[in-house]
């Protein structure tokens, strides 16, 4: 579930909460979308409050971030802990996208 969202003249910062699985990783991916299309490319997402991630949320993370860089911007993952951060380490994710 999309918690916060912060637009700033830089960067859309998303704080997400709960599961990300198909129908919320949709929610998530179009929603990006609409800012990465109208000039802000630059998109920090937090982690933290994550409970449970599957593929079709991880794929829409790679989707975002090459759309994103596509109008040379960036994604950025923050927050990450457990188990989701083990997954992001053994998808390999960790060498594709910005963690902190």
């Amino acid at each position: 579930m999309i918690q916060v969202v912060t637009v700033t003249p830089k960067q859309i910062q998303v704080a997400l909460s709960g599961d990300l699985c198909a129908e919320e990783a949709k929610a998530l991916k179009n929603n990006l979308l609409g800012y990465i299309d109208s000039g802000h490319p630059f998109i920090s997402i937090d982690f933290s409050k994550v409970d449970y991630i599957d593929g079709n949320g991880l794929g829409a993370l790679v989707f975002i971030h090459r759309q994103a860089m596509d109008k040379k911007g960036h994604l950025e993952i923050k927050g990450l802990q457990g188990n989701i951060k083990e997954l992001f380490e053994l998808a390999q994710l960790n060498k594709v996208l910005a963690i902190k």
